[in-house]
């Protein structure tokens, strides 16, 4: 009971970190760079921003905010990912719950940006196949300490 109790604050914490970064991205905008885009050029789409807690025992040690940016070879490998994007990121959160709870993308309590790239390239190609995208790119990191 008590731990269902700290995942559904972690959950809410979660949910208001992610409103407030979804309102600064609304601001910035959406980055789909094929407007700049020549031929051959790569096309950036930016995928929602991610909020995850780090749950140490029975208290939440660690809120994680990044945002995925994935580089694809053209305007057509983007409309394919603008596409999936909710499944997209149903994966990467499945995946990364499980990843940070046995610490795969940890070095203690620092979160290790190589092994959070290797981890979402995997799920990536579980969902686009090896050839939907060019690069994850890792953006706007944070961690905060509870």
């Amino acid at each position: 009971m008590m731990r269902s109790g700290l995942l559904l604050s972690a959950l809410l914490l979660s949910m208001a970190l992610l409103g407030a970064t979804v309102a600064r991205a609304g601001e910035e905008g959406t980055n789909t760079s094929a407007a700049a885009a020549g031929p051959g050029d790569p096309v950036y789409v930016d995928l929602a921003p991610m909020v995850l807690p780090v749950i140490d025992g029975d208290h939440v040690q660690q809120v994680l905010q990044f945002t995925v940016t994935l580089e694809v070879a053209d305007e057509k490998a983007a409309d394919h990912i603008r596409a999936v994007k909710p499944r997209l990121t149903d994966a990467y959160i499945q995946d990364l719950y499980g990843a940070l709870d046995r610490r795969r993308v940890m070095d203690g309590k620092v979160l290790d940006i190589e092994r959070l790239k290797d981890e979402l390239k995997r799920v990536s190609a579980g969902i686009l196949g090896d050839k939907g995208f060019e690069e994850v790119l890792i953006q706007r990191v944070s961690q905060r300490m509870m």
